[in-house]
C-alpha cells in the first residue's frame, strides 16, 4: 500500500514527464494536443 506522500510524488513525477510531452507538442506546433497534455498536467498538480 503506498503512502499519502508515495501518492503526491507519482502525481508529481506523472505531471513532470507530461510537461517534457508537452513543451515537446509547443515547440513543434502541436499546439492543440499542447492544450490537452497542459490540462492533465494541471490537474494532477492541483
Amino acid at each position: 500500500m503506498m503512502s499519502k506522500e508515495d501518492h503526491i510524488n507519482f502525481w508529481i513525477e506523472s505531471a513532470e514527464s507530461d510537461l517534457d510531452v508537452a513543451e515537446v507538442l509547443f515547440s513543434t506546433g502541436k499546439y492543440t494536443w499542447c492544450l490537452f497534455i497542459s490540462h492533465l498536467i494541471l490537474e494532477k498538480m492541483l
